[in-house]
């Protein structure tokens, strides 16, 4: 579980950092109570909130059986969003309406973001949910679930994704690993790991699993290192980089120099 990286009470320039968090149902009870208690009293940041979870709550009915989303998308969507809700369902809906949230708000600020979710799904096509999602969570910096090496790390994407997560080993000086969490890119589960590149740089690693095996990124460059074809792409200033091993695609975002991408890419070695 989450927890919130500072003794001070929660406040409205913390929503946009764990606002997803807090939905995703990461943080402790205890803090939940202070996040809502904040929200109670803020009508700016409680909108806020609510038209997250009304977009998440849009898409899961639209891929449920709503028009126009194609099936393999329905059942991404669906699968992604099923054990958030059911989890969600039992543990926050009833103290979120007892802490005066109205259901008709949550109602009208799912119809207003039904424009939001069709938005959404179009921009797939020209920022894949590989790196549009990527970059934003890169940007977020939501807080470590688990530091240190990947002997602390590893446990804990054991018991939680469903596939094996490889991350490759760089033995590039001066880049470590850090720590990581559980995350997702889309509707799919991922595992996080952040590393170390010097000081005041950051990289971000996201493994996700993909059976569909076909990955374009609309103007990416394709590299080909060893047996791999890199695709990388600049998105808000960050340089990406995306690979896949068989049914496994890796997404890469940092604020390095392209060439110093492919330099650390060339020297990673596969676990």
């Amino acid at each position: 579980m989450s927890s919130l990286p500072f003794d001070r009470p929660f406040g409205c320039g913390d929503v946009e950092r764990f606002g997803f968090a807090y939905l995703d149902g990461e943080f402790e009870p205890s803090e939940c109570s202070a996040i809502e208690a904040h929200l109670h009293e803020c009508p700016s940041c409680r909108a806020q909130i609510e038209r997250e979870a009304a977009f998440r709550t849009m898409i899961r009915l639209h891929a449920r059986g709503g028009p126009g989303a194609p099936v393999a998308l329905r059942r991404r969507i669906t699968a992604g969003l099923d054990g958030v809700e059911r989890e969600m369902s039992k543990q926050r809906l009833s103290e979120v309406v007892g802490r005066g949230w109205p259901p008709v708000a949550v109602g009208l600020a799912a119809a207003a973001s039904l424009a939001l979710v069709f938005n959404h799904v179009t921009l797939q096509g020209t920022a894949p949910w590989v790196v549009a999602d990527a970059v934003r969570l890169h940007n977020r910096a939501l807080p470590l679930e688990v530091t240190g090496d990947l002997s602390r790390l590893m446990p804990l994407f054991q018991r939680h994704l469903s596939f094996a997560v490889r991350p490759p080993v760089f033995p590039a000086a001066g880049v470590a690993l850090v720590g990581g969490r559980l995350s997702h890119l889309g509707a799919r589960d991922a595992a996080y790991l952040e590393y170390g590149a010097g000081p005041g740089r950051r990289i971000s690693l996201f493994i996700v699993s993909d059976p569909e095996r076909d990955l374009r990124i609309r103007g990416a460059q394709v590299r080909r290192i060893a047996d791999r074809e890199i695709l990388l792409t600049t998105v808000q200033g960050y340089n990406v980089a995306v690979w896949r091993r068989n049914e496994i695609v890796y997404s890469m975002v940092s604020d390095l120099a392209r060439s110093e991408t492919l330099a650390l890419l060339n020297a990673a070695q596969p676990r």
